[in-house]
C-alpha cells in the first residue's frame, strides 16, 4: 500500500462499528478533540455520483432507477436491493471498495506531506469486512445495544424496523469487531458518558504518537 512506503508521525486512526452504534457521533467527538477527521461514507457518496466509471459499472449491474433523472444517487432503491441479497451486496462492494480505499490512501499521504494534523481519524463501517486494518495504527470499534442500533437506524434513515434490521445483519457481528480491536468505546449510556470515553480513549491514543 502506499502508506506502508511513507515513513511519518501522523497517527492514523480506524473508527468503525455497526450501523445505528454512533461511530459517527464518536467521529465528531473525535474531531473536536482536534483529530482530522475523514469519513468513508462520504467518500463512497461523492464517488457513486462524480466517477464516471463507478456510475456506468452501478447502472449496468442494478439498474437505470440506480440513479434519478437529475444524476443523483437513488439511495433508498439500492439499499432495498442489496441490503436483502447478500450476492447483490458483494457486487455492490466489489465495485466500491476499490475506489473508496484507494481515496482514503491518497488521503492519508496527503495529510502525512502536509504535516499539519497529527491525529488522523477514518470513519469506516467495513474496515475488517474489506480487510484493511492494516492501513491503520489503531483500530477503534463503538458498540452498543443492538435495539438501541435499530431505533437510531430507523429513526434517522426513516425506514422500518425490518429494513434497519436487514442492513445490520448484513454487517460483521458487532462483538467480532471489537474482538479485532485496539479500543473499544460502549456508547450505552448518556452523550455525556459516551464524551468521557471517547475523551479517555483520545487522550490515550495521543500518547502513542
Amino acid at each position: 500500500m502506499k502508506i506502508e512506503q511513507e515513513k511519518h508521525t501522523l497517527l492514523v486512526i480506524g473508527l468503525t462499528g455497526n450501523i445505528g452504534s454512533g461511530k459517527s457521533e464518536v467521529a465528531k467527538m473525535f474531531e473536536q478533540l482536534g483529530a482530522k477527521l475523514l469519513s468513508a461514507d462520504t467518500i463512497a457518496k461523492e464517488l457513486m455520483v462524480s466517477d464516471k466509471s463507478v456510475r456506468e459499472k452501478l447502472q449496468a449491474k442494478f439498474g437505470t432507477d440506480t440513479y434519478f433523472s437529475d444524476g443523483t444517487l437513488n439511495r433508498s432503491y439500492l439499499a432495498k436491493n442489496v441490503f436483502t441479497n447478500e450476492k447483490q451486496l458483494k457486487l455492490l462492494n466489489s465495485i466500491i471498495h476499490p475506489v473508496v480505499i484507494e481515496k482514503i490512501e491518497d488521503e492519508i499521504v496527503a495529510e502525512v506531506h502536509n504535516k499539519q494534523a497529527t491525529v488522523l481519524v477514518v470513519e469506516a463501517a467495513l474496515i475488517i469486512e474489506a480487510g484493511i486494518a492494516a492501513m491503520f495504527d489503531y483500530i477503534v470499534v463503538v458498540v452498543s445495544d443492538e435495539d438501541e442500533c435499530i431505533k437510531r437506524v430507523v429513526k434517522r434513515d426513516g425506514v422500518s424496523q425490518e429494513e434497519a434490521l436487514n442492513r445490520m445483519k448484513s454487517q460483521m457481528a458487532a462483538t467480532k469487531k471489537a474482538a479485532q480491536a485496539a479500543f473499544v468505546i460502549q456508547n450505552t449510556g448518556t452523550l455525556t458518558e459516551l464524551k468521557k470515553n471517547v475523551s479517555f480513549v483520545f487522550s490515550l491514543l495521543s500518547q502513542m504518537k
